[in-house]
């Protein structure tokens, strides 16, 4: 199988976006973490602002986004890189990472590990779940860092 995990264009702006922070947060525990203008960080994404505006809504709702109005207002991380996973980011974006009805018997409603079946596709679908959340932004961002995109 080819590719990697298929996530919807806003999914996947969100995840640029949230990295693009990781990599502006203060390395020193002391320093203020500062506040990042939107435009300037949509520019440097190639995600049209008003997109990136409206994508990042729901991070803030959530907390994980922290954003200030005003002459020294902007975007910033709600909390350390490491204490925000990507299942966080993809499932404020995604809706939740969980499938609400069997595959095989649609009438019915999932019932996960207590499935008298519990086929292997909910135990896959269950590890990436587990996997996504085990990634933390930091994680992500020094990745990404260390495998810098090429040409």
């Amino acid at each position: 199988m080819d590719g990697c995990l298929k996530l919807s264009l806003a999914g996947r702006y969100a995840l640029s976006f949230a990295v693009a922070l990781v990599w502006k947060f203060p390395k020193s525990e002391k320093k203020t973490i500062p506040f990042f203008c939107l435009g300037d960080l949509a520019e440097e994404q190639h995600i049209p602002a008003p997109f990136l505006a409206k994508i990042i809504q729901p991070l803030v709702k959530k907390g994980l986004i922290l954003s200030k109005k005003g002459k020294n207002g902007g975007v910033r991380l709600n909390r350390h890189p490491e204490d925000i996973s990507t299942l966080e980011i993809v499932e404020t974006c995604e809706g939740s990472y969980e499938r609400s009805n069997c595959i095989f018997y649609p009438e019915t409603p999932c019932a996960g590990k207590k499935c008298s079946l519990f086929c292997p596709l909910r135990k896959i679908e269950e590890k990436l779940r587990l996997e996504l959340k085990n990634i933390s932004l930091e994680e992500l961002a020094c990745s990404l860092k260390a495998h810098p995109r090429r040409g």
